[in-house]
């Protein structure tokens, strides 16, 4: 499907709230194939990787410094961040560089060693959540750990409730357990197992495409490893120049956070028209509304009735089959 896409409205115009977070993937690749993840769909085997170099990361620490302020960084995405052998030193980049920053790792804790973790948290990591997959990793990551500093504070995701998706400061220092969420589906409303935009291997049990508003594109920025910027955090387990809205630092991510081709996909998922998009039609997340909240484009942009269009005032493609 191609989306023709025609400016009418001066974008300078628009104001877009700054995103809630950002996550950000230093690996691409994991040692796993979750059968729900959309790593099913990446063309790589269960350890093979592909690596953020150090100087586009600090690039980015930069950029977010001066963009974000005091905001909520997420590394995870399409991969395992602690397979890359640089970690330690990319959070310490981020640290430096992005000093109010809330630094959080996201893994699935197969690659965790006690000096690992004290070392991340000696350079600045805030938050390591652990989403432990089977039974025993959770038991056995514990007693890996134990012994740890006293100022690293343990919680239990379910029982403690310890508002891992808010930003906190750049202080506290936290390890959080988190079980399976095959055996915890729809316990926590953050903790919802979906089809990952079509990529992974659970089918759906719903209608598809969804005639329901996405909060994905309003409130989180998506870096890959390479500098591609996606739309969304599901959309990117391929090469998928859909949802791609831009690449840094060709441009600044501000620059593409409030660009003509992400307000497009906004503009489309604001409506609940996701069979305008090939990657939203397949997805089954049906996201939050309380960041939609923050928009009113009704008077904003003008739609055509013509199918799969959208018109604005001059000619330009922005979308990609």
């Amino acid at each position: 499907m191609k989306v023709e896409c025609i400016i009418k409205n001066n974008m300078e115009n628009i104001k877009i709230p700054k995103p809630w977070s950002a996550q950000i993937e230093p690996t691409f690749g994991c040692c796993r194939k979750c059968h729900f993840c959309g790593i099913q769909s990446a063309n790589l085997k269960i350890g093979e990787y592909k690596f953020m170099s150090l100087d586009l990361a600090k690039k980015i620490a930069i950029d977010l410094n001066v963009f974000l302020g005091k905001k909520r960084i997420e590394f995870a995405l399409s991969g395992e961040p602690l397979a890359n052998p640089n970690m330690t030193e990319i959070i310490k980049i981020f640290r430096d560089n992005y000093p109010k920053s809330q630094l959080q790792i996201t893994t699935n804790g197969d690659l965790i060693t006690k000096d690992l973790v004290e070392n991340l948290f000696n350079n600045g990591l805030n938050m390591l959540l652990v989403d432990c997959y089977d039974k025993n990793s959770k038991s056995r990551i514990q007693t890996l750990l134990s012994g740890l500093n006293s100022d690293i504070r343990i919680y239990d995701f379910y029982k403690d409730n310890p508002k891992v998706w808010s930003y906190k400061g750049d202080k506290q220092k936290e390890i959080i357990y988190m079980d399976s969420i095959a055996s915890n589906d729809e316990k926590d409303i953050t903790r919802r197992l979906n089809n990952q935009a079509g990529f992974g291997k659970l089918k759906s049990n719903v209608v598809l495409p969804l005639k329901v508003s996405c909060s994905n594109v309003f409130r989180e920025l998506v870096v890959k490893y390479d500098g591609s910027v996606y739309a969304c955090c599901m959309s990117g387990w391929i090469p998928n120049p859909e949802m791609i809205v831009g690449k840094f630092p060709e441009n600044s991510l501000k620059e593409i956070w409030e660009g003509d081709k992400f307000n497009s996909i906004r503009k489309i998922l604001y409506n609940s028209e996701r069979y305008k998009l090939n990657t939203c039609a397949k997805c089954d997340y049906k996201g939050y509304k309380n960041s939609l909240a923050l928009y009113d484009f009704k008077n904003v942009f003008e739609i055509d009735k013509q199918p799969n269009t959208i018109i604005y005032k001059k000619s330009r493609s922005l979308f990609m089959d």
